[in-house]
């Protein structure tokens, strides 16, 4: 007698190609957000500060002269934080490097996500993936980062699990 197999359980999404359209928004507020991460982490490592809130007062000057909106500044922060609590030099950010937004990326429609980009809180239009029902997003609720890979745009998953 032959055994039957169960149906897989759909596999959850954990990634979402942003639209092309938003190419030179999404790469400025990269660019400006590896700079304010660099730039608090410049100031709190020549003054030995690694907590969130001394590394804003202290690097608030700075910070102002990149012009991120408050949330993008604190994500920047507590980046910048981080790092200086993980290695015992100068933190380093690349240009293009991942910004993480935790859980601030909201879903108003299926094809969109609203997110805070470098000229404030916009709705960024979603590659629609065929294989996925679009009732509500898959990235709902879960904490994300912004990565890009060659010249595409995605929003990933920070709590998938890797293979």
């Amino acid at each position: 007698m032959a055994q039957r197999r169960r149906p897989a359980a759909p596999k959850q999404i954990d990634e979402l190609v942003l639209a092309q359209s938003a190419h030179e928004l999404l790469t400025d507020t990269m660019v400006r957000f590896n700079a304010a991460a660099e730039a608090a982490a410049g100031v709190g490592f020549a003054l030995g500060v690694h907590d969130p809130k001394a590394l804003a007062k202290a690097a608030a000057d700075e910070l102002a002269k990149i012009g991120l909106p408050a949330t993008l500044r604190r994500l920047a922060i507590e980046r910048a934080a981080a790092e200086l609590r993980a290695v015992r030099r100068k933190p380093r950010f690349g240009r293009l490097q991942t910004v993480p937004y935790g859980t601030t990326v909201q879903w108003p429609a299926p094809t969109q996500a609203r997110m805070w980009t470098s000229r404030g809180h916009r709705n960024v239009p979603v590659e629609p993936d065929p294989t996925y029902g679009w009732v509500r997003s898959p990235l709902e609720g879960r904490p994300v980062s912004l990565q890009r890979r060659g010249a595409a745009f995605y929003l990933v998953a920070d709590d998938r699990e890797l293979d």
